[in-house]
């Protein structure tokens, strides 16, 4: 589990614990929204969370209450650290 640090622009999260799988297992805020996201790399392909790097942009799968899906930008990851 990896957790991923986001840069401050004064948005609620900051941050996830992300799987193998790169998908999003915890967070600091809005925890009934963003579990369960996928995190895919900025060109929109899968992206293995350990390749990620300070800086990036991430776009994220978000499965809607609606039913629906969408791919939605986050802002710029800060650091990465081994989630406890």
């Amino acid at each position: 589990m990896i957790r991923i640090h986001f840069k401050d622009d004064g948005q609620d999260i900051l941050w996830w614990d992300v799987n193998e799988e790169g998908v999003v297992e915890r967070c600091n805020l809005q925890e009934q929204i963003w579990p369960g996201t996928k995190v895919i790399g900025s060109s929109g392909g899968a992206v293995q969370p350990q390749d990620i790097k300070p800086g990036e942009k991430l776009l994220v799968i978000y499965q809607s209450g609606r039913g629906g899906e969408f791919i939605h930008p986050v802002t710029k990851v800060e650091n990465l650290v081994k989630a406890a």
